[in-house]
């Protein structure tokens, strides 16, 4: 039977306008929506496959081979993105396991190597964040899972319960002791750096500085702005509008559609930065850039992300900017002055796409904008009843 026509386990959802694909494997089933039966009837083969392949795997074998294996023969289809991270974490971080079986790893070995890796600074000397340790787990959790689905292991160590319980206690005491509105303060720039970073970027040249000066107008992320092509310009009911919906990995430089957690949103771009646009746009032609709507907007930022802010990085030394900044300082100054300039909380997250308003709130808490107005409200309602 050719697996390409066979549509078990493939339903149209008419409510979605998708097609949804079911796969049900040593109990456990899995589903995922997609916009066309060809890419549901795909994903279903691909779940499919790898467990076929079982037979090839032997129950004496350690670690460091398994996770070769893993990683050539996922059971769900990763994205050249995060099978990039994937591998990274296992060269970088999971030696400690190398030499053990996966039925040998226990939940306290699990915990010991987050609480090591919490403690032991990185290359450039900093304390890694809740983030990455998070992702790493999220690695290690993917591993065992596929460990499982292979009859390795009868349970996953990474989903171990009161593990997870302690975790939870540690990641909470580490958000207060960092808290992010410290961090802000450390990464964002004064309104004074800002500018002297920007009269040293056009001296360098032109696309730099316009670069520059287009993140902290609109506090795009590095990916979303390294994926911007002139297509992205649109005009709306007489604004010119940034429309944001695609990111680009850094590592493998890769398009991925919509923007980082699905915060998609339109940027109005203030007069200023419209008039230099195209300014930008006519230097562009005479450099020898293509302007066509599917190319970037910044060929700087979009040749190489991660050199980009190794570049902003140089600048502000060059500008005796006494901290480390980067491309995401760019961002955290460009929503930090939004919050001093008196914007009410939900304009602020809305203009930076946050998911939750308490990522929001941190830049009013690093800011220490007063509340003002409340409080006189309550004079006049009495001086009403009057």
């Amino acid at each position: 039977m050719n697996l390409n026509l066979d549509t078990t386990g493939i339903r149209h959802i008419k409510r979605l306008e998708k097609w949804q694909a079911r796969v049900q494997t040593k109990d456990i089933e899995l589903s995922k929506c997609f916009n066309t039966m060809q890419e549901a009837i795909n994903w279903r083969n691909s779940q499919i496959t790898p467990i076929v392949l079982a037979s090839c795997i032997k129950q004496d074998e350690q670690c460091e081979v398994l996770f070769v294996k893993w990683l050539a023969s996922p059971f769900i289809k990763y994205s050249e993105q995060t099978l990039h991270l994937y591998r990274e974490a296992v060269r970088l971080h999971f030696r400690s396991f190398f030499h053990l079986k996966p039925n040998e790893v226990t939940p306290d070995m699990i915990l010991k190597w987050i609480n090591d890796l919490r403690e032991q600074p990185t290359c450039r000397n900093n304390i890694r964040s809740i983030k990455t340790i998070k992702n790493l787990l999220g690695a290690f959790t993917a591993f065992f899972e596929w460990c499982y689905l292979k009859s390795l292991i009868e349970t996953n160590p990474a989903r171990d319960h009161k593990m997870r319980e302690k975790l939870s206690r540690i990641f909470k005491m580490d958000r207060i002791s960092n808290s992010f509105a410290s961090t802000i303060k450390q990464k964002a720039m004064t309104p004074k750096e800002a500018r002297m970073l920007i009269e040293i970027a056009y001296k360098r040249d032109f696309q730099t500085g316009f670069a520059i000066e287009f993140f902290l107008h609109t506090a795009l992320r590095l990916g979303e702005v390294s994926a911007l092509n002139w297509d992205d310009i649109i005009q709306s009911s007489g604004m010119i509008l940034i429309s944001i919906t695609k990111t680009r990995s850094h590592r493998t430089l890769l398009i991925q559609n919509n923007a980082k957690c699905g915060s998609n949103g339109n940027i109005e771009l203030p007069t200023a930065i419209v008039r230099k646009l195209d300014e930008w746009k006519s230097a562009a032609v005479s450099m020898g850039y293509d302007i066509g709507p599917s190319h970037s907007i910044f060929p700087i930022v979009a040749r190489n992300p991660h050199q980009f802010s190794v570049l902003i990085r140089e600048l502000g030394k060059k500008c005796e900017i006494h901290k480390k900044i980067s491309a995401h300082s760019l961002r955290h100054t460009a929503i930090t002055f939004m919050t001093i300039g008196g914007n009410a909380l939900h304009k602020v997250q809305k203009i930076a796409r946050h998911s939750t308003s308490a990522m929001t709130e941190a830049y009013f808490d690093s800011c220490l904008v007063p509340v003002t107005g409340v409080t006189e409200a309550v004079e006049k309602i009495l001086n009403s009843a009057c």
